[in-house]
């Protein structure tokens, strides 16, 4: 016996096959891995942005910009653009309240960059650039090692660690621990 759909029957039936697939793909989208590599100036600027997770800066002796990492939760994409300055921007939904996960990046850099973070709630990991320095975290800890020209560090509640012998050291918290060797 031949069973016959009615039109209505079969539409939902085709919804729900997509509802399905689209819930399936979620968590894909959820924790994404990251590897992007552009062409930088040996001595050029590389900016990051980031609200959430870690940044760990490694100075390197190529003349690119190696962008790798994991995403997590409501992050959407890294977006990295070269040319004159690199800027490394990790993207969030706009709006958003109560956002869950972060970006955890690692990305290496020409060693004689000047090397520019931001971020809210993420640790800073700054290490083997010559360049100068300046990392800002509001609620993370922020570490520098190495024989940077100038460093500039913040953070208002975590703390601080440098270890290096710049010929200019600025470092400032509100609530943090700064440590300066």
């Amino acid at each position: 016996m031949k069973r016959i759909m009615h039109p209505a029957q079969r539409i939902s039936g085709i919804m729900a096959v997509g509802l399905l697939v689209a819930l399936l793909t979620v968590p894909a989208l959820a924790d994404q891995e990251v590897s992007e590599t552009v062409k930088a100036k040996s001595n050029g600027v590389v900016l990051v942005e980031n609200i959430a997770g870690s940044i760990e800066v490694i100075g390197w002796d190529r003349d690119e910009v190696k962008v790798e990492g994991r995403l997590t939760g409501d992050v959407e994409k890294v977006e990295v653009d070269g040319g004159k300055k690199v800027t490394i921007e990790v993207k969030y939904p706009r709006n958003m309240k109560n956002m869950t996960g972060g970006a955890d990046l690692v990305i290496h850099v020409p060693a004689g960059s000047r090397v520019d973070i931001e971020c809210i709630s993420a640790w800073i990991d700054v290490q083997g650039v010559t360049g100068t320095v300046d990392a800002e975290s509001i609620s993370g800890a922020v570490t520098i090692k190495g024989d940077c020209e100038e460093i500039e560090a913040e953070s208002i509640s975590g703390s601080i660690t440098v270890d290096s012998e710049a010929r200019e050291i600025s470092v400032g918290s509100i609530s943090g621990r700064p440590i300066v060797s």
